[in-house]
């Protein structure tokens, strides 16, 4: 919830390097809400 109205999120990823010491995750992320629908470049770590 936002400023009383919902807000929805959708990340859509994918493995983009993976060792064991280390993983990458690279997408995109979309959100809507109050009329509006924006989307980003996503890219997640883990170490």
């Amino acid at each position: 919830m936002a400023d009383g109205g919902q807000v929805s999120f959708t990340y859509r990823l994918m493995v983009w390097n993976m060792t064991p010491e280390h993983a990458a995750l690279i997408g995109g992320m979309e959100w809507s809400g109050g009329g509006v629908t924006l989307t980003r470049r996503v890219m997640m770590e883990a170490q």
